[in-house]
């Protein structure tokens, strides 16, 4: 029985050895994958960042562009709303007129460009309107503001060149003559 005893006893000796080198091999091999993956991190993110940042300064972008659309949209409708009355007023050197009535619908956009069009009852464009001759009753209006956009995001403004141009626009139907 002794002799069991002591084949036991040196089979848990070499079983202890060998879990113990078994726990130091994967120690090792953990501690050696660590040290090679110290470096891929920085790689992902210096590969990664640019795109990132095209998305962000791209989305800026595509943000800004719909503001100022919205805005521009916003003052031609006010200059259609004041043109559906009054129709004849256009770059008059005095008094309220569409493109003053349009500008001063935001002050804050600084150096939009209106423009007034008439279209007859076929939808044919017809002549530029002046203060001194409004449209006729029944023809359609159109006020269209624009703007320039300076693009701040390079791979973008390669795309859509730089500067970009925004515009919104309304149409009315002109109800008398003044």
């Amino acid at each position: 029985m002794h002799q069991d005893s002591e084949i036991s006893e040196v089979q848990n000796q070499r079983r202890g050895r060998l879990m113990a080198n078994v726990r130091a091999a994967r120690s090792r091999l953990a501690r050696e994958r660590a040290r090679g993956d110290s470096g891929g991190a920085v790689i992902e993110l210096a590969l990664l960042l640019p795109w990132l940042a095209v998305l962000v300064f791209g989305t800026i972008d595509l943000g800004r562009a719909w503001a100022l659309k919205n805005r521009l949209t916003n003052m031609a409708r006010e200059g259609a709303s004041y043109a559906q009355f009054n129709s004849g007023r256009v770059n008059c050197s005095s008094g309220d007129d569409i493109t003053k009535v349009a500008k001063a619908e935001d002050p804050a956009v600084t150096g939009p460009s209106v423009a007034v069009q008439w279209f007859n009852t076929s939808g044919v464009a017809v002549s530029t309107p002046t203060c001194a001759s409004p449209a006729t009753s029944g023809y359609i209006i159109r006020v269209k503001v624009t703007k320039t956009m300076t693009i701040i995001t390079p791979l973008v403004s390669r795309i859509t060149g730089n500067p970009v141009t925004v515009g919104g626009f309304e149409y009315v139907a002109a109800q008398g003559a003044t």
